[in-house]
């Protein structure tokens, strides 16, 4: 007699799931990335958010999992249309979402993700690219849209904007040695 559904995150409280969409469920992801003795992994999820706490829980499995990982960098997605992996979106504003048991599945699909990152390193070169958002020339193309303040808000001071574009572009090693 009692609702046992899951709670979406964002957008107010009672957002129950109404169905699951095997096309597009929620994942993890990874890259590693290795210098010399060096590993680093960046590992994005695809939730709201998550409390440093769970970040650091992300981290202890992956100690298990990829002993040789270094630093692990976690962050997500922002959806609002995944499970409350904070705790504040439930049936009502006094009523967590957050579900224990699969915040733990959750966790464990993350460092599954680093593992496997970190399990497929190959020897790489990368290229990088970046240009500034404010400094296209929209005399070729005028629809190009230079007004990137609109999209980024910041109302506290001091007012802080990275105008620079940075792009970094992994390709396969022309022989041995180099960054993995």
């Amino acid at each position: 007699g009692a609702f046992e559904g899951e709670w979406i995150a964002g957008f107010g409280s009672g957002r129950a799931a109404s169905a699951i969409n095997l096309e597009n469920r929620p994942w993890a992801r990874a890259l590693a990335l290795r210098n010399d003795d060096v590993t680093v992994v960046f590992v994005s999820m695809d939730c709201v958010g998550l409390f440093v706490d769970e970040m650091d829980l992300i981290r202890e499995r992956v100690a298990v999992l990829a002993p040789t990982v270094d630093y692990v960098f976690v962050s997500s997605t922002h959806s609002h249309e995944a499970r409350d992996t904070v705790g504040i979106w439930g049936a009502s504003v006094s009523d967590s979402g957050y579900t224990p048991a699969y915040m733990t599945f959750f966790r464990e699909q993350a460092a599954q993700a680093v593992a496997e990152a970190v399990a497929s390193l190959e020897f790489a070169d990368f290229e990088i690219a970046n240009f500034l958002l404010r400094d296209v020339d929209t005399s070729s193309d005028p629809g190009v849209q230079t007004d990137v303040l609109r999209y980024v808000g910041d109302n506290r001071d001091p007012f802080i904007f990275d105008d620079q574009v940075r792009v970094l572009r992994f390709v396969a090693a022309d022989g041995v040695g180099g960054t993995t």
